[in-house]
């Protein structure tokens, strides 16, 4: 099982991720689904999911920030 996170601000934009992720195939799973970037780095913390599908611009932390505490906690063997 692949599990998919969509961080994206615009709430109809999301839902259509979604429903494309959802058509992949049964192997992909949306585990997670947020409004901006430190929602999102909190589910991560918890879940660590396979992807992730992020908005690059969005409320309280951006996209690019999500991929730097990503790369940092990876890069520090921590996952």
């Amino acid at each position: 099982m692949i599990d998919v996170l969509i961080a994206e601000d615009e709430v109809w934009i999301r839902s259509a991720i979604v429903m494309m992720v959802e058509k992949l195939g049964p192997q992909f799973r949306v585990v997670g689904e947020t409004g901006n970037g430190e929602e999102a780095w909190e589910f991560i913390g918890k879940h660590w999911p396979s992807i992730l599908i992020t908005d690059i611009m969005m409320p309280r932390k951006d996209g690019l920030w999500i991929a730097e505490k990503i790369y940092e906690r990876l890069s520090h063997g921590i996952n």
